[in-house]
């Protein structure tokens, strides 16, 4: 297995020089960036293969979140940009066999979720729900991978794969007439079905799931719209520098500013004169107004490159889904912040308040956030999916991979190692 080489050492020893008040931080951040990323990655052939920590899959959101961390020194470490680039060129084949799938096996095992879901079946596919990001998380970790490394002929190698991403997104802009995808999935004996006939052509994307996994409540899911919409806009920038692709630019910028339209028309909404984004619409006047832990959110949208964090619908989504107005929004006596209906009511979730941090633009305010998640690790070391915020010890999950990879993300980006940046796609 390849190992994370020395500069990974170094950088540890200078985030130890930062942080010695933060002793908590200090101690999860050596299992989060030294250990995790080693212990989920195989190589059952000449690409690598990362699992998503305790469940042996592989996900093409969490393996992208999981590396992100990394990136950053790949041009200082040629064994680590191997890796990465491993990754990358085993997402693009994933990607290629069945664009719907979010997780996949080393190889057409058969293996799958311990759900019978009734869809088209694939030997690679361990689960295949289709979801936004699925598509969009691994063009973002392509696009870091490439401004840090340099190296345009991976770029010209992916797309295969980037051009089956851009028919997907093309197709779900009309998913009740033109889609074929259909999942319904067995529980308790009865099958429950995504309700996806009713979804107007209105500029969004259909997408079945959220970065939860769990079915959207409504057809459009608003974060997914906005990452989508910033991954459509990294393959303008490829399609005009390296595939020199009129056509393909054209697609990709139509698709990107009918987006950026729609979500604007029908993603937002005012109270107190102030506008604010929804987190999932029908299209027809229905909205949820919340938000998910789970990346992409609301919350995330600076992150994801959508906009500033100074953007008036930014700053007035953030303190409401930030506020018991969220009915995900929880407050214990050791963490507060952002939970999610994949996990029991009133849980927290530790990469939502990594998120908070990482979107602070107070420094002492996120480090005292990134603290709190820290010693909410229940003296494991580790960062787990959803904690009880007066009971740390009660927690999901004790080996998540992308929540120890988002901590190690916002540690490096305070510590002065930020990754590369890329302007806010919307003004």
């Amino acid at each position: 297995m390849t190992t994370l080489s020395e500069v990974l050492q170094q950088v540890m020893s200078a985030i130890s020089d930062q942080w010695r008040t933060y002793p908590a931080v200090l101690r999860v951040m050596r299992h989060a960036f030294l250990d995790a990323l080693p212990a989920a990655v195989s190589w059952p052939d000449r690409l690598p293969f990362v699992i998503t920590g305790d469940i042996p899959a592989m996900w093409l959101r969490d393996s992208s979140g999981q590396l992100e961390p990394y990136v950053r020194f790949v041009d200082q470490d040629e064994n680590l940009a191997q890796l990465v680039e491993g990754v990358i060129r085993r997402q693009a084949l994933y990607i290629t066999i069945d664009p719907y799938a979010n997780a996949f096996n080393a190889g057409p095992s058969g293996k799958m979720s311990t759900f019978w879901d009734q869809t088209q079946r694939n030997r690679w596919v361990f689960e295949r729900k289709f979801s936004l990001d699925s598509l969009a998380y691994p063009v973002r970790l392509w696009w870091l991978y490439w401004k840090k490394s340099g190296r345009h002929h991976v770029i010209r190698d992916l797309r295969p794969a980037i051009e089956q991403i851009v028919q997907v997104m093309e197709t779900e802009a009309c998913h009740a007439e033109r889609s074929a995808y259909r999942f319904h999935r067995f529980l308790g004996g009865r099958r429950n079905h995504l309700t996806s006939a009713m979804a107007p052509a209105i500029g969004l994307l259909w997408s079945g799931f959220r970065p939860s996994d769990d079915a959207v409540g409504l057809c459009y899911n608003i974060p997914g719209q906005m990452m989508a919409a910033v991954c459509l806009d990294m393959v303008v920038e490829w399609s005009q520098g390296i595939f020199d692709d009129v056509h393909m630019a054209e697609r990709a910028r139509g698709l990107r500013d009918r987006l950026i339209a729609a979500v604007a028309q029908y993603g937002t909404f005012f109270t107190n004169g102030q506008p604010h984004w929804a987190y999932e619409v029908d299209g027809r006047g229905a909205m949820l107004i919340m938000d998910d832990a789970n990346i992409p959110s609301l919350l995330a949208a600076p992150f994801l490159f959508f906009c500033s964090p100074e953007h008036e619908t930014y700053r007035a989504t953030r303190r409401l889904i930030l506020s018991a107005r969220n009915p995900y929004w929880h407050r214990g006596r050791f963490l507060e912040g952002i939970g999610s209906s994949h996990t029991p009511k009133h849980r927290i979730w530790p990469m939502a308040v990594i998120m908070e941090a990482i979107t602070e633009g107070d420094r002492n305010v996120a480090l005292t956030k990134l603290a709190q998640v820290a010693a909410a690790d229940a003296g494991t070391g580790w960062i787990h999916e959803s904690v009880d915020g007066n009971r740390p010890w009660r927690y999901t999950r004790p080996w998540f991979g992308w929540a120890n990879a988002l901590f190690s993300e916002a540690v490096l980006q305070w510590s002065g190692w930020p990754n590369p940046i890329r302007a806010p796609l919307i003004k």
